[in-house]
């Protein structure tokens, strides 16, 4: 593997922490399928692509120099 990617753009660092997070809540009664971790593993990936792309407008926007 020769592409490098930041940690919380990676599925299986996210995936790791939901599955921990299910382990935790499943010893106080709430339990999620693995159906349930899935969607919101893909929720919290689709909310990273939104936030990056939220944040390069705002850079853009208050950008002191302009692009050339």
């Amino acid at each position: 593997m020769l592409d490098q990617k930041k940690w919380f753009m990676s599925k299986t660092v996210w995936g790791v922490m939901l599955m921990l997070a299910s382990t935790a809540l499943a010893s106080f009664g709430i339990e999620l399928d693995a159906a349930s971790q899935q969607q919101i593993v893909d929720l919290i990936m689709q909310g990273i692509t939104v936030a990056g792309g939220a944040l390069a407008v705002y850079g853009r926007v208050t950008a002191k120099a302009e692009i050339k």
